[in-house]
């Protein structure tokens, strides 16, 4: 077809040679099977994928769900996943626009993604932890670990507006310890027979 040739022409030329094209959708999922019947008899087959209104429409869904599980588990924040997923290739349910974070979030929330793992730290630092990671580990409110540094049983420095805490496996068992030992000695509560 020569370059100058208009819209119009190039679709009364493709209505010559092409007799029909069958369209058949899979079962509620984007998975689109297409057939183009040409004059003469040939047929060309081709699978294509149509938008679809909900994630698990997608032949791949659960495949998705656990990609961003481990992303999750990784300690990847939801900006970071959606950008791992539109590298990655993968295609949200419209497939007009990539993945961003208000849909992951969504898609965390709405089917249970686990609580995000430890994030890298940005220290060179070896054994440095957030100290949200830290306190998770420990088993402890991160208020108690603030308490903490206060005292000076905590080694920990500012990195990029946030508190980052250094323990080693050493520094971990002592803590541990640390945080028995607290527990053990908690004031108990008074009774009513006590006040009396």
């Amino acid at each position: 077809m020569a370059a100058e040739s208009d819209g119009a022409d190039r679709k009364t030329l493709l209505r010559l040679l092409i007799e029909r094209v069958d369209v058949t959708a899979h079962d509620d999922s984007e998975r689109v099977d297409v057939v183009v019947h040409w004059a003469g008899g040939q047929q060309t087959r081709t699978q294509m994928a149509r938008p679809v209104g909900r994630l698990n429409q997608l032949a791949r869904h659960k495949e998705l769900l656990e990609r961003i599980r481990i992303l999750r588990r990784q300690g990847l924040t939801v900006e970071q996943i959606a950008e791992a997923l539109n590298q990655e290739g993968w295609k949200t349910p419209t497939q007009r626009s990539p993945f961003n974070e208000r849909l992951v979030r969504a898609m965390v929330h709405r089917h249970g993604a686990p609580v995000r793992g430890p994030r890298p730290v940005p220290s060179t630092a070896p054994d440095a932890w957030w100290l949200a990671d830290l306190a998770r580990e420990l088993n402890m409110p991160v208020i108690t670990l603030y308490g903490w540094i206060r005292r000076g049983w905590l080694k920990s420095e500012s990195v990029k507006g946030q508190r980052v805490a250094y323990a080693d496996r050493k520094e971990l068992a002592r803590l541990k310890k640390l945080r028995e030992r607290q527990l053990r000695f908690r004031p108990a509560t008074r009774t009513k027979e006590s006040r009396a």
